[in-house]
């Protein structure tokens, strides 16, 4: 069969299934059968017999193409279909069976390039004319004069390749062949599964360097380390936003989503670069396992309490003497923008889901705690949700506090605490919203047994950088690992140290806990100046890995509850509630980029995805409290 590009007459050939060989390496035969010979059908001088340029010519160890934008002709077997515009556009193919070289050290594939041929097969054994190219780092074949198909069933041979890597040349060297991957455990990155149909698997759950490990060097040589364990898996399209999401089959749904952790299986497929970055193409949709399942609700309970209520057929229910608290950053809660009306009802699952007795609230925006503010919004919303209005909030002053965008909130339900002490706010010096946003602190006394406890509610300033950040000292990116203003949080840590020390609220005798998005590490200097300063992180001896955030698909935490030592004794059981990081962006409340059929099959009023941090919540016994 012979298609010249631009034709419009195609003559067809019958097919007939072929069978498939074996080989040291793992082969596959081709999926069509028929014609084995050459046959102008049309009067080509394009010959299956015709000279060819070996495929392993097209690449150099090093370097561009030494055929860079000349003609070539080359014959290969077809082991991958991308076809039209809404694909990549083309199709791979690799040397023939009998003339793979294992010593090779260059690649022996290529993509071929023409969005305007949908007819191409995989099995089938082509011969090419185009010419050669370089696009998005990868070495392509395009300008396709046009080619043949010499032979209608020929086997692929696959190669397996292992993770980690020895080094990312294996990659180059196979690349644009058919492969197999082994080693990938997890998935490690969804942020843009909606956004452009893609994954990151990696052979571990891959954590933020500092968040294991001291800053520096040490902490640079370790992410370094993750570039051989991962890798993209990819649609094999330039669609943005498709109308569906084939990861995982049979599509995205907000209730069938790939989390953080999950796994996939039978990865055979093809390695392309698209903008500059390694991705695996599957040629078969991958197995996709549910290892991190969806927590309905945050795991509070003791073992032996689960134990007895299964023993007893009867439901867990909350101990009277018990007192939650949790942090939560609400991702920027703001009434009155376009995607609000989405987001209100997920943060109220989120917030009954958490069921705390006092909250520590970061990012609502700055317009105080009158009546009008967008505090006052959030517990009328939640009021709405429940009888006898058993929500409120610690009220401050109905102007801004500082001068920044964001403020920071504690909401507490007046049925279970009450307020007891006075209401306070540090916000002088680097609390005055430029550069923290300002601290908030309240007592509260258990209503059923009278103790007391002081909260402290925090959020520290940015890691990200902007323009200025290097023009000063105290938010520069110090390069190791900390990001810009690390050393504005190690000092506003210990800002926030010395004012929960000074009991701000009056309420000398109560204990105080700090909670909050500290935008820091486990490792770095702010959560250690914590640590030295008598204080514990409630969460961070929880069993497996836990984190609050995923960052470029590395996790970490950066928010915490903050517990004196000398209250930890108190600590029933403590939670990281898994409900946001390791959800896919796409199925949040936001409605940049996704249609309408998006609206509909990624979004629901459930607490997933409701911001993009983790909360974290404790869970106190009252009668241990001082």
């Amino acid at each position: 069969m012979i298609l010249r590009k631009g034709s419009l007459a195609i003559v067809l050939a019958a097919l007939i299934s072929g069978c498939g060989g074996s080989s040291s390496d793992s082969v596959t035969g081709g999926n069509n059968g028929g014609n084995n010979g050459d046959g102008d059908n049309g009067g080509t001088t394009l010959s299956c017999s015709a000279e060819t340029t070996a495929l392993t010519a097209l690449r150099a160890s090093t370097g561009p193409s030494p055929l860079l934008g000349e003609t070539v002709t080359v014959k290969g077997v077809v082991h991958a279909v991308f076809a039209g515009n809404k694909r990549l556009g083309g199709f791979y193919i690799q040397a023939l069976k009998a003339e793979i070289d294992d010593q090779a050290d260059v690649s022996q594939g290529v993509f071929v390039h023409d969005p305007s041929i949908t007819d191409v097969k995989t099995g089938q054994e082509v011969i090419v004319q185009a010419v050669v190219a370089n696009h998005g780092g990868e070495v392509q074949l395009r300008e396709l004069a046009e080619y043949k198909v010499c032979r209608s069933s020929s086997t692929i041979i696959y190669k397996d390749i292992e993770f980690p890597l020895a080094s990312l040349d294996t990659l180059k060297r196979y690349e644009g062949m058919a492969v197999r991957l082994s080693g990938l455990r997890f998935i490690t990155n969804n942020e843009n599964l909606g956004a452009e149909s893609e994954l990151t698997l990696a052979t571990e759950l891959l954590r933020y360097p500092t968040d294991i490990m001291t800053p520096g060097t040490e902490a640079y040589a370790h992410a370094d380390s993750y570039d051989v364990k991962q890798i993209v898996l990819d649609d094999g399209s330039f669609v943005p936003y498709p109308i569906s999401v084939e990861f995982p089959p049979p599509e995205l749904m907000s209730s069938h989503t790939a989390r953080i952790g999950d796994r996939v299986l039978g990865l055979e497929g093809t390695i392309g670069q698209k903008e500059g970055e390694y991705r695996f193409q599957p040629t078969s949709m991958p197995i996709f396992a549910k290892v991190n399942e969806r927590p309905r609700v945050p795991d509070l309970f003791t073992e032996a309490e689960k134990q007895q209520a299964e023993s007893s057929e009867e439901p867990l229910e909350r101990d009277a003497s018990q007192l939650r608290v949790a942090t939560v950053n609400l991702w920027f809660y703001q009434p009155g923008t376009a995607g609000f009306v989405r987001q209100r009802p997920k943060i109220t699952a989120l917030l009954r889901g958490l069921d705390a007795d006092v909250y520590a609230l970061q990012e609502l925006p700055n317009n105080g705690t009158g009546p009008m503010s967008a505090v006052a919004d959030l517990v009328n919303m939640l009021n709405e949700a429940e009888e006898g209005a058993p929500y409120a909030y610690v009220a401050y002053s109905d102007e801004p506090m500082g001068q920044g965008e964001l403020s920071n909130a504690l909401v507490y339900r007046q049925d279970r605490v009450s307020e007891s002490g006075v209401a306070s706010k540090l916000d002088t010096g680097d609390f005055n919203g430029t550069v923290h946003t300002p601290a908030i602190a309240q007592t509260f006394t258990h209503t059923l047994s009278g103790k007391q406890l002081t909260i402290v509610g925090t959020q520290l300033a940015e890691r990200t950088c902007t323009e200025t950040s290097n023009q000063s000292e105290l938010l520069r990116d110090r390069e190791d690992g900390q990001g810009c203003a690390s050393l504005a949080r190690r000092e506003g840590a210990n800002s926030l140290i010395n004012w929960a020390a000074s009991k701000p609220t009056g309420v000398a005798t109560a204990e105080t806990i700090v909670l909050g998005d500290f935008n820091a590490y486990r490792q770095e200097e702010p959560i250690q100046a914590f640590a030295q300063a008598g204080y514990t992180s409630a969460a961070d001896d929880l069993t497996g890995i836990r984190f609050t955030h995923v960052e470029n698909g590395l996790a970490g935490t950066l928010d915490y509850a903050f517990i004196p030592n000398a209250l930890t004794k108190a600590v029933v059981t403590k939670d990281i509630w898994q409900v946001n990081a390791d959800e896919p962006k796409a199925i949040d409340f936001t409605m940049t980029g996704k249609k309408d059929r998006h609206h509909i099959t990624w979004y629901d009023q459930s607490a997933f995805r409701a911001a993009e941090r983790n909360p974290v919540v404790v869970r106190f016994d009252t009668t241990k409290f001082n």
